[in-house]
């Protein structure tokens, strides 16, 4: 008999196809929740991206000022600090001049280690289109020689821990899988019978030009034991080469688009996830009935939230982005009211509003650590959007 075991609870393994996620009432805490902003540079900010020079008639709108353990982000040229609007404080701010591996080290490390001994952890990146979450997730994209991303730097810590200490009496399976969510549809990005998806359609005509079109669409279900299964793809990895070769092999597929505000903006949230199964070695030597321990550790990078003003979006862009906005809007509400004390809580959390916040249900509802890194944009024209994600921060 081969049993599961995701976070202190025994199961029969229901033999569900691709990835699970654990509902382990028994196992549901008063999770914290890591938050960290990271200030993208000015230079490619908003229209400067097609220009491709600096845009001098733009300052930056913020100024972030450190005492002791607090980072506070001011606006620029406002009379008075108004908190919440003109002025925010955080643990943690990370400036333009911040590498990813020190924002990595901050925030998610810790997360990994917790992942490799069997806890489940989620890592969000969230923020405006061209904000710099997709560069924060996955660097250059690079096979080597590049600008690491924290997918990188996870995959690469998460083998190295496997090796260390008290990991060394455990066998360990890595897996990766690679699903988006594009107008609440979910699409396995590894999928074999896919072919690119990549979207050219401007913000003029919202116009789509497709080498293919079809992508295989997965369902999300609820198992008998109180799981959340969906059935895509998961290749087993034993090295960081492997598992940035299926990153790039995904990223192929995503759905990304040319608008005013990004000249390669994602058109959908993606979810790449990496499982780690381990077993006790002693189990395997002496026969005994393997009780496989499972965590997993989803690095989402969310889609940017838009504003029609500056994007300049119609048609298919348009709708594209009315759905962005309204499943991050969905997980906004779904953190918010996790966030509050117990006795505040909603008795009931709608989970359902949206694909997103119904597949990592199990993570957000307490049997996770969970991270966000906000990123944002220094310009004045982004003056208005900076500040909806700095709000969404501080809830």
């Amino acid at each position: 008999m081969l049993a599961i075991k995701r976070q202190g609870k025994d199961e029969v393994d229901p033999a569900a196809g691709g990835g699970t996620f654990a509902i382990n009432p028994d196992f549901q805490l008063q999770q914290t929740i890591k938050v960290a902003v990271r200030i993208r540079p000015m230079q490619t900010d908003t229209d400067s991206v097609q220009k491709g020079k600096k845009n001098k008639s733009d300052k930056p709108a913020w100024v972030v000022e450190k005492s002791g353990a607090t980072d506070t982000l001011i606006q620029r040229g406002t009379a008075r600090k108004v908190q919440g609007k003109t002025i925010f404080h955080f643990d943690s701010v990370f400036d333009e001049d911040t590498q990813t591996p020190l924002l990595y080290k901050s925030i998610a490390r810790s997360m990994v280690k917790t992942v490799v001994y069997g806890k489940h952890a989620t890592l969000f990146a969230y923020g405006q289109t061209g904000s710099g979450k997709t560069f924060t997730m996955q660097g250059d994209g690079k096979r080597s020689g590049g600008q690491a991303g924290i997918i990188q730097l996870v995959a690469s810590d998460m083998f190295r821990f496997m090796r260390q200490g008290a990991s060394l009496s455990r066998e360990f399976v890595v897996k990766v899988s690679y699903i988006e969510i594009y107008n609440e549809s979910i699409r396995d990005l590894l999928s074999d019978d896919a072919g690119s998806t990549m979207s050219h359609g401007t913000g003029d005509n919202g116009k789509v030009n497709r080498r293919a079109s079809h992508l295989e669409k997965v369902a999300i279900r609820a198992t008998s034991t109180g799981e959340v299964a969906v059935n895509c793809i998961q290749n087993v990895v034993t090295s960081v080469d492997e598992v940035l070769e299926y990153l790039i092999a995904g990223n192929g597929q995503r759905k990304v688009a040319k608008t005013d505000m990004n000249s390669h903006s994602s058109r959908s949230h993606a979810i790449f996830r990496l499982t780690v199964e381990s077993t006790p070695k002693d189990d395997i030597e002496n026969g005994r009935d393997e009780i496989v321990r499972v965590s997993d550790f989803n690095l989402v990078d969310l889609a940017g939230s838009e504003s029609v003003k500056m994007s300049n979006t119609t048609g298919i862009r348009l709708r594209e982005g009315a759905s962005i906005n309204q499943s991050l809007l969905s997980l906004s509400t779904v953190i918010h009211s996790l966030s509050l004390p117990e006795k505040k809580r909603p008795k009931h959390i709608n989970y359902r509003d949206s694909k997103l916040t119904r597949l990592l249900q199990p993570h957000l509802s307490g049997n996770a650590e969970i991270a966000i890194v906000c990123c944002i944009s220094q310009s004045k024209a982004c003056t208005e959007e900076t500040r909806t994600t700095l709000k969404f921060a501080c809830e």
